[in-house]
């Protein structure tokens, strides 16, 4: 039976992409330090995806494709890490009833992708003979008060932001081209953002 390798696998979305090629009829070796990772996140993961690898061998010869994630969120995301997301932050804040702070007027933008279309680009990328970079996103940006304005909607509350001084040197706007991504492996994203934030505010609750 044919095997895959996922590094990572114990963080959050190494362990969403563990269960893809599963699903596929693959056995998959997980390697991972648990530096950020925690074994919670492969607790519903089959058996045969626990198999740990101590070694990547190195192929000479082989096509790597390096792809940049811009903001994942989704379940299984840490909101108390050094490097967390906004949007777990913001996500668990507002359902125990506090403010979320924000930095600046909230009206910066970022560029957002949901956990399981970085997992289809990861089984896209394994299919393809492409090489080089691909940003894995969806192509369009949000401000930070319209998530704001989402999650209390899903949460069916009306929290104002605490806005504080912005950052210095923080990027006022981000949107990632996907047009790559699209062209050479096929990369359709799910940009059904108020069903994919409602997802993971019920998994935060």
């Amino acid at each position: 039976m044919d095997t895959a390798q996922v590094t990572g696998a114990a963080g959050f979305a190494g362990s969403h992409l563990v269960e893809k090629p599963i699903q596929g009829g693959l056995i998959v070796r997980c390697l991972d330090d648990f530096s950020t990772g925690g074994r919670e996140n492969l607790e519903s993961v089959p058996e045969n995806a626990k198999q740990v690898g101590l070694q990547i061998s190195e192929r000479s010869g082989t096509a790597v494709i390096i792809l940049r994630y811009f903001n994942v969120f989704g379940s299984r995301q840490d909101s108390s890490g050094q490097y967390a997301a906004v949007i777990p932050k913001f996500i668990e804040l507002m359902a125990s009833g506090e403010r979320p702070v924000v930095f600046g007027d909230g009206e910066q933008s970022r560029d957002f992708v949901y956990v399981s279309d970085v997992v289809e680009t990861n089984m896209l990328t394994a299919e393809s003979e492409f090489a080089g970079v691909l940003n894995v996103v969806w192509g369009k940006q949000k401000t930070i008060n319209k998530f704001i304005e989402l999650v209390n909607n899903i949460l069916a509350i009306d929290l104002e932001p605490v806005y504080d001084d912005p950052r210095p040197g923080e990027i006022r706007h981000s949107v990632g081209d996907i047009s790559k991504s699209v062209d050479r492996i096929g990369y359709e994203p799910d940009v059904e953002l108020k069903e994919e934030l409602k997802r993971t505010v019920d998994y935060f609750q």
